[in-house]
Order: structure tokens, then C-alpha cells, then sequence
């Protein structure tokens, strides 16, 4: 038998069997009883953060297998749905069988409800604004400079006002008229002399979100994968011709003025960027939803910097201390090993492993003890720096203890 599920009203828990004390705000679906259940936050006997098990909203359910992001305005009509067509059922009922105030034979009005496949309201071509302002604006120019003949009135000053609340020469359905900046480059083309190689420089400063529209993702399945196989190459060959290299990004403010410039780019679909999530098919429509690209450069410029501090050892680090804890250990992070040992197989606190922070601060020391003081200790007069910077601190009594 298949899946089914059935939608809860959160106002009736009594349609479902769970308890009263479930926090029915957090919960879309619930399900039926059938052969094949479904697993819900009610009946789930494993955390919700095991993978298949555990949904508590509709974003969780499509975000943990396509991570997409549900539009709030989605979910508010999977919620609200059934009650909206029992009240057009009555609604249909009393206008036409009992009050006869319409007749059978008048259309319903659609609902044009937002779904899953249809997320964004559709919006009138611009061509058909045009056509409509200009039928518009014939017709009261027509009216008003007639009537201004008729009554004698002075057609100067009539002249001197706009007659529409935004002016047509300036703006476009009551949007500023902008103009093409690549209008620009013929001119200042001929003003400027060409050369054929780039000119030597010891710093270079990229632009992080012309970069990502630049490398599109060809090949790529996961946003990790962008990363390594087309992001960080980039920046390596960049780097073999200078010594020092800046990546500088873009910030999204909602109230600036370039935000009015960016709605009109187009909308697409909001994804989660995490390293195991796919790329999406369509890179110029990921890139118009802002939080896609301000989620897309916060993940680059860690990548970037956790490379650029050797986070490939510290994971080999992380990872042999778990194997150190539990040789079966599938985790690659301490402190998901942590949580594993800890809640699973019930772990004594002093037989799991130490959280990151600590074991990075300890693997400091062991650097510390091993290169910079038995690694010098055949060298006069050592210069090993100051043990502060290396995990150590001090205590009341001025003597050196761990951090």
C-alpha cells in the first residue's frame, strides 16, 4: 500500500492520535493508518535529526532532499487549503441553490493559489503595460487639452504640469528609466589604449560576485564540488602571478537602492547551499534570489579561508582522533563523534572525544612542544616565541596551564 498522510488543522488536535502535548505549530502532516507509515515527530523513536525520520515542517521534508525552500505563502495554503473549499462549497451553495442570488451558469472566480510548481505570481508582459499606458495616456491628454480649449484656458501653463502622477519621459510604469551600462564601453574605448598582456602587480583584488557569474558550474553535482573543481583553481591560477590575493563580496541590503534594481532581474528558487546540495540546472535563476548569493559567498569565503589554514590537516587530525574512540566510527567531525558516543552507546563523558575547539587548541600545544622546542633544542639560544599564542596561559601564580 502507499504512503498516504492527510493535512491537521494545528486548531483540532483531536483529528489526530498524539498526544496533547505535541507542539502541533511545528507540525504540517500526520499520519494515516495504514500499512506503510509514515514517520512523523510524534512516533518517531530515533532523533529527529537521524536521517528518514523526524519531519516536523514541510520546509524540513523538501529542504533535507532537494533543499529547496518551501515559500512561507506555499505552506500557508497547504495549511489553509480544505478549509478555503469548504467555505466556497457553502458560499457556492448559498448563492446559487438557496438565495438564487447568481445564476449556475456564472463562472467561479479562480483562486490562483501559490504551489510548489507555481511559487510566484505571474505578472503582466511588458508589452501589455505598454499598450494599456499609452491607451491611457492618449485618452486623458486628449480629454484634458480639448476641455482646456473649450473654456478658454491658458494652454501655456497647461503645458507647464504633468498630467500623470509620474512623468512618461522619465520613468516607465511608474519605474525610473535606466539606461544600458555597456553604452558606455564604445566610447570609452576609444579613450583608453589597449594592452595586450596584463600589467605586473604584487596585490590583486577579485570580485567575488563577477567571479561566480563567470565560472558557471559545468560538471559540478554538489555546491562542494563547484568549489573544488572550478571555484578553487581559479583562485590558484590567479595566485601564481601575484603574492598577495583579496576576494571582496557583495552585501545585499534590502533597503537600498539597488535593491529595486535586482526585482528586476527575474526571480527564481531559494536553495540551501551546503556542501552536499546540488547545483542547480539553472545558475542565472539561482543567482537572482539574494539569499541564495549571500549564502553562496559566506560558504566560498570559509572554504577559502579553512584552505588557506590547512582544514585538510585538521580534518585528518579530527578524523584519527575519532578512529582513536571507536575504530567503526563513520563520523568525520569530533563533535558529531561526540553526540554519537555520548547518546548511542552510552559513553562515559571521560571516554568520548574532546570537542574541536579544545583538540585544537591541544594539537597547538603538541606543535608547540614538539617543533618549536624539541625540534630547536640542539639550536643556542632558541627563538620559540611566546607559549600564549600556542594554547598556554597563565594562572594566579604566573605558571603556564593549558587554555
Amino acid at each position: 500500500m502507499s504512503k498516504q498522510c492527510k493535512i491537521v488543522d494545528p486548531e483540532l488536535p483531536s483529528t489526530s492520535s498524539i498526544s496533547a502535548d505535541f507542539d502541533w505549530k511545528e507540525c504540517i502532516f500526520c499520519q494515516e493508518q495504514t500499512k506503510e507509515n509514515l514517520q512523523c515527530p510524534a512516533n518517531s523513536k530515533r532523533s529527529d535529526l537521524d536521517v528518514g525520520t523526524g519531519y516536523k515542517t514541510l520546509e524540513t521534508i523538501l529542504e533535507r532532499y532537494t533543499r529547496d525552500i518551501v515559500d512561507p505563502r506555499v505552506c500557508e495554503t497547504i495549511r489553509n487549503v480544505e478549509n478555503l473549499g469548504k467555505e466556497q462549497y457553502h458560499q457556492f451553495v448559498t448563492e446559487r441553490l438557496e438565495n438564487k442570488s447568481k445564476s449556475l451558469h456564472v463562472p467561479i472566480k479562480q483562486n490562483k493559489l501559490l504551489l510548489f510548481s507555481r511559487q510566484q505570481p505571474k505578472t503582466e508582459t511588458k508589452d501589455k503595460q505598454q499598450i494599456t499606458s499609452l491607451k491611457q495616456n492618449c485618452s486623458l491628454f486628449s480629454q484634458l487639452y480639448v476641455s482646456c480649449q473649450v473654456r478658454n484656458g491658458d494652454l501655456e501653463e497647461f503645458f507647464r504640469h504633468e498630467n500623470q502622477s509620474y512623468p512618461p519621459a522619465l520613468s516607465q510604469f511608474g519605474e525610473m528609466r535606466l539606461g544600458s551600462k555597456s553604452d558606455l564601453l564604445v566610447p570609452l574605448e576609444r579613450l583608453t589604449e589597449l594592452h595586450e598582456e596584463a600589467p605586473n602587480a604584487d596585490v590583486l583584488v577579485i570580485d567575488g560576485a563577477a567571479i561566480i557569474n563567470m565560472l558557471k558550474p559545468r560538471g559540478s553535482k554538489t555546491f562542494e564540488d563547484y568549489f573544488n573543481d572550478i571555484f578553487m583553481p581559479y583562485i590558484h591560477d590567479q595566485l601564481r602571478f601575484v603574492s598577495r590575493l583579496d576576494v571582496v563580496w557583495d552585501e545585499y541590503i534590502s533597503n537600498s537602492l539597488k535593491a529595486s534594481t535586482r526585482c528586476k532581474r527575474g526571480k527564481g528558487v531559494r536553495r540551501r547551499v551546503l556542501p552536499d546540495s546540488r547545483v542547480p540546472g539553472n545558475w542565472e535563476a539561482f543567482l537572482r534570489v539574494n539569499d541564495n548569493k549571500t549564502e553562496l559567498f559566506i560558504y566560498l569565503a570559509e572554504q577559502l579561508v579553512a584552505s588557506a589554514r590547512g582544514s585538510d590537516e585538521q580534518k585528518q587530525i579530527e578524523r584519527y582522533v575519532i578512529l582513536m574512540y571507536d575504530k567503526t566510527s563513520q563520523c568525520t567531525k569530533v563533535n558529531d563523534a561526540r553526540k554519537d558516543l555520548f547518546t548511542r552507546k552510552g559513553r562515559a563523558i571521560d571516554n568520548i572525544p574532546p570537542s574541536e575547539s579544545a583538540l585544537l587548541e591541544h594539537t597547538k600545544r603538541a606543535v608547540y612542544m614538539a617543533s618549536l622546542c624539541w625540534g630547536k633544542c640542539l639550536e643556542p639560544s632558541p627563538q620559540v616565541g611566546s607559549p600564549s599564542e600556542w594554547g598556554w596561559q597563565k594562572d594566579k601564580t604566573q605558571m603556564w596551564i593549558p587554555y
